[in-house]
């Protein structure tokens, strides 16, 4: 990070995608292998958890966007461990475009935050900062259906349109499941956030989240056929990163019930706890 901004812009756009480009190049290997894909995962999982946990702990850009780079990586190498090694493609090449493009713009950011800080005292900063209650919230039960059952049925609903043998592959049942836990955390930001139109914000969240859960589908769907033609092979990919079916199943099935009971109690306490600000406030 001590380096000029366009060396770190380089190393995090092109040269740390190695790992992942030679786990792909050597795709057909771990079709002989045994639970080789499972510590694959493993490893991408634990990685992509500690790179995130370290970019939220820092204070200065660069080393941001360095550990942001980490947690990419390491989402990247899950990609691969789940089978997707076509979606992990698509990944190294979008990701390589943005964080070039924010290691470029870090030096201007910099350069700007020394003059003052730039933070707009909106809405959003009073939600952050001042840690302001809502003005006009949504119903609590509502959101939380909401955000439980849209995300699941956009992503679900767009992925069996391209690939109707979707819960056939245990890798996109669980690459959906971390999409639909990044849709839910949006949609409740969402509700928290403090508007004077909160039901025209969602809409305007919820729009968004389905043109780019589609636009998502559609491009690593076209990644998919175009590096993996053959689609006996993608198949044998999926299968090799499979586990026990039963098992898988009721893994599947009791994360998702601890979540949605997760999701339910968070929504209710948030709303019990707006109801005692604003008596607070009241009196």
């Amino acid at each position: 990070m001590e380096g000029p901004t366009p060396v770190s812009a380089l190393m995090h756009a092109g040269i740390v995608n190695a790992g992942g480009i030679l786990l792909n190049r050597f795709a057909p290997l771990y079709l002989q292998t045994d639970s080789v894909l499972h510590w694959v995962f493993l490893v991408g999982l634990v990685t992509a958890v500690i790179g995130s946990i370290l970019m939220l702990a820092q204070s200065d850009i660069k080393k941001a966007l360095g550990y942001s780079t980490m947690g990419q990586m390491g989402f990247m190498i899950m990609e691969c461990g789940v089978g997707a090694f076509s979606l992990a493609i698509f990944h190294l090449i979008s990701h390589g475009l943005f964080k070039g493009t924010l290691f470029l713009s870090a030096g201007s950011v910099i350069h700007q935050a020394r003059k003052h800080d730039g933070v707009p005292k909106d809405e959003l900063y009073q939600f952050i900062v001042e840690r302001r209650p809502t003005r006009k919230n949504f119903p609590w039960l509502a959101m939380a259906i909401l955000t439980i059952v849209v995300p699941a049925f956009v992503l679900f609903s767009s992925h069996f349109a391209v690939a109707p043998d979707l819960f056939e592959k245990q890798g996109a049942i669980i690459l959906l499941f971390f999409g639909w836990i990044t849709g839910a955390q949006v949609l409740f930001s969402t509700y928290q956030m403090e508007t004077h139109h909160p039901w025209r914000l969602l809409l305007l969240v919820m729009t968004t989240f389905v043109v780019v859960v589609l636009g998502y589908t559609y491009i690593s769907h076209a990644f998919d056929v175009f590096l993996f033609p053959d689609a006996a092979f993608a198949h044998q990919l999926y299968v090799a990163a499979g586990t026990d079916t039963l098992l898988f199943n009721l893994a599947a099935i009791s994360i998702a019930l601890l979540i949605v009971a997760s999701w339910l109690r968070t929504y209710w306490k948030e709303s019990h706890f707006a109801r005692c600000r604003y008596k607070t406030l009241g009196t």
